[in-house]
């Protein structure tokens, strides 16, 4: 891999990649772990200071900067803090964007115009941009523009894997050994992929803000920006990923609900 032109003078052999592949405070899978192979990049990130390896470092596709990726070590991506830093918002986001844009000159989205950009709350104040910014991310990857479930979800998930079947293995083996017969399959504990979707995170994220913002959810208006920039379903679709959410990852909800809160708060 090359490394990024910014980078080439940087001295990266005594740094070792820090990116957490495991770890059991959010997918309860085992103890964290440190990748530790050879630096190659320093990520993009003004948020992170991390040097990710070759296998860890990704281009963004847009702009060409190296960053990375790890569900374990902060809320949110390294990627999304690219994104929201403006680096990246004018390429990755343009579609979305544009379309919520057109929508605004017909009168037949007046009343979601003024919600977002003139009169959110009551008070005369606009959506917090974070809202508009992960329902847009929302709906770029669940069109598959970015892939939906970072690297450390799917190491997690095979690595379950791998053990469970290393577990069945040996029973047999012992059976056999003994000559009786394996004694009934151990429940697998496995990694579920869909709390770590990363469409259902955004889509979530932006409707709590709305709700700490407003003090209401309304949905009606999130699916129509939805719908606008792309991601048309059914009429409780949102309500029904907070509740998924809310329910299978609830470590991860009270999270975005905290950074929901802040960001309303500064606002």
């Amino acid at each position: 891999m090359d490394t990024h032109p910014q980078h080439d003078v940087l001295d990266l052999r005594s740094e070792t990649c820090s990116l957490q592949v495991v770890g059991a405070s959010r997918y309860e899978a085992c103890d964290q772990v440190e990748c530790g192979c050879s630096s190659v990049v320093v990520c993009a990130s003004e948020d992170c200071c991390n040097c990710p390896c070759s296998r860890h470092a990704k281009l963004c596709p847009t702009c060409g900067e190296y960053f990375c990726e790890s569900s374990d070590k902060r809320l949110w991506t390294c990627f999304f803090e690219h994104v929201r830093e403006g680096a990246c918002r004018g390429e990755i986001l343009s579609e979305p964007f544009s379309k919520l844009a057109k929508a605004f000159t017909s009168e037949r989205h007046a009343e979601l115009r003024n919600f977002i950009c003139c009169d959110s709350d009551g008070l005369g104040r606009p959506l917090p941009e974070e809202v508009c910014l992960n329902l847009g991310l929302a709906v770029v990857y669940s069109s598959d523009v970015l892939p939906e479930y970072n690297e450390d979800v799917l190491i997690s998930r095979d690595l379950e894997r791998r053990r469970r079947r290393a577990r069945l293995q040996r029973r047999r083996g012992a059976a056999m050994k003994h000559g009786i017969s394996a004694a009934k399959p151990l429940k697998p504990v496995t990694v579920r992929l869909a709390p770590h979707k990363s469409s259902t995170i955004h889509l979530v994220a932006g409707a709590l803000v709305v709700q700490h913002w407003t003090g209401s959810w309304h949905y009606r208006q999130l699916m129509e920006i939805l719908d606008i920039m792309g991601l048309s379903k059914g009429q409780d679709f949102v309500r029904d990923r907070l509740d998924f959410l809310r329910g299978s990852n609830q470590i991860l909800f009270e999270d975005l609900e905290a950074w929901a809160i802040a960001v309303t708060r500064r606002s």
